[in-house]
């Protein structure tokens, strides 16, 4: 690839992220672009406090503050006055339903895949 050619390339991908990046910062935080951490690291204090953040060396845990993610943009969404600009709340709605079937759905490979290791081994 010629020199040329690669740099064109960086500054399209640039421009792509870049657009990207304006339109869920819209999306997911308000006037602080850190929001949607900030608010999720505050919450996964207060999970732990209680003994109830997600283990997220798990897929269950990942999948499950997949769903804490999504509930926080829909909270994000109706709060503003202008629409989503990257995807629409009720968009927002169907994947906090998809990532919460997603959730059981790793719950129940781990507790399937428990069950078989703890099953004597015939020969």
């Amino acid at each position: 690839m010629k020199i040329d050619d690669a740099l064109k390339r960086q500054e399209e991908n640039s421009n792509k992220k870049l657009n990207l990046r304006k339109l869920k910062g819209h999306d997911y935080a308000n006037e602080d672009c850190l929001a949607n951490f900030k608010v999720r690291s505050d919450l996964f204090k207060v999970l732990k406090e209680y003994n109830m953040e997600p283990d997220m060396t798990t897929p269950q845990g990942v999948a499950m503050w997949d769903v804490i993610q999504k509930v926080l943009r829909i909270l994000n969404l109706d709060k503003k006055t202008d629409k989503a600009k990257n995807e629409s709340i009720e968009d927002s709605h169907i994947d906090l339903e998809n990532y919460s079937e997603l959730a059981s759905e790793c719950r129940l490979d781990h507790q399937d895949r428990n069950k078989k290791q703890s099953e004597p081994q015939t020969l």
